[in-house]
């Protein structure tokens, strides 16, 4: 995460070219939270699987794409170092680092 004001965060995209995307900073909160409890439970997934666990846990009350957060996140958490892509896996699956 690279900047944030009240209501929103930058997240980086990792590129290449670096890109960032504005996301609405309860969003992001709440994506980022069940995304790394879904990891901490599970262990490594791919991440079509982990925004599947997101999704269920959000359809009820989430105004928004999940999938499309999801991918904003993930980005974001890798290029902070908190994700990263299990070495040697196909298909490729993400871990927290």
């Amino acid at each position: 995460m690279i900047m944030a004001t009240d209501q929103f965060v930058l997240t980086e995209n990792p590129g290449p070219p670096v890109q960032f995307v504005r996301v609405d900073r309860s969003r992001y909160s709440r994506i980022r939270e069940s995304m790394l409890e879904i990891l901490r439970a599970y262990g490594p997934m791919t991440l079509n699987q982990l925004c599947a666990q997101v999704e269920v846990r959000s359809q009820q009350d989430f105004n928004g794409h999940v999938s499309w957060y999801c991918a904003m996140v993930k980005w974001d958490l890798e290029a902070c170092g908190v994700l990263r892509n299990v070495p040697g896996a196909n298909p490729p699956q993400i871990e927290i680092a």
